[in-house]
């Protein structure tokens, strides 16, 4: 009798579980108003934190990292 209810709770806590998994997974991911056009890109572009220099020119992107003095990153 006991390990019916142990499964019975068991099962209720997976639906749970699962349907919350779900539900979070049907969204939509498309972001139309995310789009860039290729002029916008163009330019030098840093980065903040990762000390990262991206280059985008009409027809290549170049990446640079940052070196301090000491030769560690």
């Amino acid at each position: 009798m006991m390990y019916k209810k142990f499964f019975l709770n068991l099962t209720a806590v997976m639906m749970i579980a699962l349907t919350s998994i779900c539900l979070a997974a049907c969204g939509s991911d498309e972001d139309n108003d995310a789009l860039v056009s290729k002029s916008e890109l163009i330019g030098t572009w840093y980065t903040l934190e990762d000390d990262w220099i991206m280059v985008f020119t009409e027809s290549s992107v170049t990446i640079y990292e940052i070196w301090n003095n000491s030769g560690r990153y």
